[in-house]
């Protein structure tokens, strides 16, 4: 059985001033680290194989922590 887990990364700083980013790579803002802590740790019990992500530094972000737990 194959299970597709997919996320959106946390808040960034263009997110917060309600900007559109699109290329642009906004880092994470304190409350998107957060809310990526409490995705991570709500994900932690399921067994992951590979993580698929755009080179964006807040993707790369997202799933580096997911990934290490």
């Amino acid at each position: 059985m194959l299970t597709l887990s997919l996320v959106r990364h946390g808040q960034t700083h263009y997110n917060a001033q309600h900007r559109l980013q699109g290329w642009c790579d906004s880092p994470l803002t304190p409350r998107g680290l957060a809310g990526l802590r409490t995705t991570a740790a709500f994900l932690s019990g399921r067994p992951f194989t590979a993580a698929y992500v755009s080179p964006s530094g807040r993707a790369q972000a997202t799933a580096r922590e997911i990934m290490a737990n």
